[in-house]
Formats: structure tokens, C-alpha cells, sequence
């Protein structure tokens, strides 16, 4: 059981919740905070509230708190029952506070220290995986010198009744439907942990023809129809930084996605990079014209049509592209000589094989799946072994294209 203790904090009321906004250690997180299936009513308790907790997202959690000292989250919201948080105010006087703006007694009464008896049921409403990757850091002997760190918590009572756990289960789904998540565009755009978002950055800052004018943040991978500009999106730029960095089927390093980077690292992937558009630039005369294009020429849009256009102006495709450069690296091709041999395939999308593949020529679509055989299509077309072995690509083709007609199939 845990010792009384003080916590300083500020007393506020939103809708019909009274709540108190503290600070606890990491140590006190630890010690004091329980997961739902720790709590003697945990059968209960789950009728409304319980998260799988990911054990691989704890221990990310805890590497990052261990790992990046420029660490941050924000607030745990903490359920409490069991006792209820006493509330002792310290009074704030204007003769505590010469500001020369009139104190309200709003603001005069918001301060104080919030006691707890040791006796509560302490759970998390909101950050049940931060506070796992707390008690990883500290509790698991990991990282023992952030025990005196410092998290900012907004504790509200909670009531086991029936009407109690109805109230808390709707403030479970209103932070959870309302709080509006960070896109992945976003995180790609300000992670300073992430190697690859890294790269893909130094790119649009240093690579010409592939800044920000012609890469664009999209809230997704596609690009929208009316965009005739654009060399790709930032999602598929990322996507292809990634792709390229590891060998197929090898998992990325974790500290690749999850810091710290290393400035070498950085710097033999962005190498790597260059190398691939200087590549595309020197096979592709389309991809190299709008490179060399002012944005409002919106050269993109002489070779990205409504009825199809070039391969590599596709988001979708470009990502397949990357995954078959990276398979002839991984067999010892050079980057560039990997893309000189995939240059010879056919790059308009509205011609076979593509068409019912990756184009509907019918709704002027893209077909965004087939993945694996866009893959084998692109290896098939310039005498490369398939992949995985054995892919009976001829009978995939059929079941992709149907009952149209197809010059392609006689070769296969």
C-alpha cells in the first residue's frame, strides 16, 4: 500500500467534471498507478474500459524515454475510486501577487495540493501505454535515474455504480474520439527521431526538383486528380526513403524509426537517395523534364493524365518500383544499374500489361492492389527471376485482367 502524499496541482471544471491538473514522478506513476486487469474489480471494470496493452509499445516507450533527452508527453488522465483526491486550496491574495491585473476568484482559488491517501484505485483513462512504458523505464531497472522525473496527470473521480461507469466510459470515448491524431504526413513532417522522415526532409531541402513544390504533405500516399505539378507526395517519398534503406524481407533497425539517429546513418541513406533520383533522372526523360521544370509549368501534368500516363508519376507505383530496385540490389545490383534494367519495361499505365492491373481504363482509375504482381509484371518485362520463386505470374495475370483481352498474356 502506498504512504499518503501531496501532490501540487490546479482545480478546474469542464461540462460537468471536476478534475485536477498535477504533476506525479515518474516513480509515483509507477507505484501508484495500476493497469485495469491489477484492480480487484478488474472484471467489472472491463465492461468498459480496457486496452490490450501492446508489450512491444512499451518497451518503444521506454527506449525513447531512455534514449532521446529531449523526451516529452503530454497528460495522463488518471481514474480514481477508492477514496476520492482531498482538496486543500492555498490562497493567492494580490498582496501575494503585485501584477497590476485584478485577481478573479477564478484564478485565486485554482492553486492548491491535492492529497492522496495510498488507498485509491488508480488507473488510466488516456495513456495506458505511456504509463506501461513508464513503469518499463524505471520499474524494470532500465533507466532507475528517471524515477524523479516529472509528468503532468488530470486525476478525476470515479464511481463504480452503474451511473459511475457510464460517466467514465463516456469520457474514455470522447477523448478518444474527439482528440484528432497526429496524420502520418505530420509525423513524417516534424519527427526528429524517425532516420527515415529525416532523410526524406533533407531531400525536399537539399535534392533538386524534389522540394516541397513538387513533393507536397497530403493527408494520404495519393495525389489528387486536380494536382499537375507534383513529382509524388511526401507519404510515398517516405515510403520509398524506407524501402530502399533495408534489404527485403529484414526488418528496420529500431532506432531508425525510434531515435536517436545516428548523423552517419543519415547521411549514407540520403547517399543512397540521391543516388536512386539521379538514376530515375538519367532513365526517365519525363521524370527528368519536370526535375528541370519550374513548378508552374506543371509539367507533371503533361505526363500524369486522366486516361493514365507514366508509371512513376503514380504514388502506388513508385512505391512498387522502389520494392523492385531494392530486390536487384539485394542481388547485387548497383542501385542505378537496378533502375536502368526496370527502365525497359512499359511505363504507361493505360497500356498492357497494366491495363485491368494497376489502370481501369473503363473509369480511368487507378487499381490500387495487385502489389505482388505489379512487382513480378515489372521483373517479367525485363528477364528477371521472379519473386518469391515459383509465383505462377501467368495464372495471376489472368485472374487480374478477367475476361478482357490482353496482347501480354501470349508472352508469359
Amino acid at each position: 500500500m502506498n504512504t499518503p502524499a501531496l501532490f501540487p496541482a490546479i482545480r478546474a471544471r469542464m461540462g460537468d467534471w471536476w478534475y485536477y491538473t498535477a504533476t506525479f514522478t515518474f516513480s509515483d506513476i509507477a507505484q501508484r498507478v495500476k493497469r485495469v486487469d491489477e484492480i480487484y474489480e478488474a472484471d467489472s471494470l472491463k465492461t468498459w474500459i480496457q486496452r490490450q496493452v501492446d508489450n512491444k509499445r512499451r518497451e518503444q516507450i521506454a527506449t525513447y524515454l531512455g534514449g532521446q533527452k529531449q523526451h516529452f508527453f503530454n497528460a495522463i488522465v488518471l481514474g480514481v475510486f477508492d477514496g476520492a483526491p482531498d482538496w486543500f486550496p492555498v490562497a493567492v491574495t494580490e498582496g501575494h501577487v503585485r501584477t497590476g491585473v485584478a485577481l478573479t476568484e477564478r484564478v485565486a482559488t485554482a492553486f492548491g495540493l491535492v492529497k492522496l491517501t495510498g488507498k485509491e484505485q488508480i488507473f488510466a483513462i488516456d495513456g495506458q501505454h505511456r504509463v506501461e512504458g513508464i513503469k518499463a523505464a524505471i520499474s524494470d531497472g532500465n533507466y532507475p535515474e528517471l524515477a524523479e522525473e516529472e509528468q503532468t496527470v488530470i486525476i478525476v473521480a470515479h464511481k463504480t455504480d452503474t451511473a459511475g461507469r457510464q460517466r467514465t466510459r463516456r469520457l474514455f470515448t470522447t477523448l478518444n474520439r474527439y482528440a484528432v491524431r497526429v496524420s502520418q504526413g505530420e509525423l513524417i513532417a516534424l519527427s526528429e527521431d524517425d532516420t527515415y522522415a529525416i532523410v526524406a526532409r533533407k531531400l525536399i531541402d537539399e535534392y533538386s526538383g524534389l522540394s516541397s513544390d513538387f513533393v507536397p504533405l497530403y493527408p494520404t500516399a495519393n495525389l489528387p486528380p486536380t494536382d499537375k505539378q507534383s513529382i509524388t507526395s511526401l507519404i510515398s517519398l517516405y515510403s520509398v526513403v524506407k524501402i530502399l534503406a533495408v534489404s527485403k524481407g529484414t526488418r528496420s533497425p529500431r532506432h531508425f524509426l525510434h531515435g536517436p539517429p545516428n548523423e552517419e546513418e543519415v547521411d549514407e541513406l540520403y547517399q543512397l537517395q540521391f543516388d536512386f533520383w539521379n538514376a530515375i533522372k538519367l532513365y526517365f526523360p519525363e521524370i527528368r523534364e519536370i526535375f528541370r521544370s519550374k513548378p508552374e509549368s506543371k509539367k507533371a501534368g503533361k505526363y500524369r493524365l486522366e486516361s493514365g500516363g507514366h508509371f512513376l508519376l503514380r504514388p502506388f507505383c513508385l512505391v512498387i518500383f522502389a520494392k523492385s530496385v531494392r530486390l536487384l540490389m539485394d542481388r547485387d545490383y548497383s542501385v542505378k544499374n537496378a533502375i536502368k534494367i526496370l527502365s525497359k519495361a512499359e511505363m504507361e499505365i493505360s497500356n498492357d500489361p497494366w491495363k485491368h492491373v494497376i489502370w481501369n481504363p473503363l473509369k480511368n482509375a487507378m487499381i490500387p492492389k495487385n502489389e505482388v504482381l505489379v512487382r513480378n509484371l515489372l521483373l517479367h518485362q525485363v528477364g528477371q527471376d521472379l519473386d518469391p520463386p515459383g509465383y505462377t505470374l501467368k495464372e495471376e495475370y489472368k485472374v487480374a485482367i478477367g475476361e478482357s483481352k490482353s496482347s501480354y498474356l501470349a508472352r508469359l
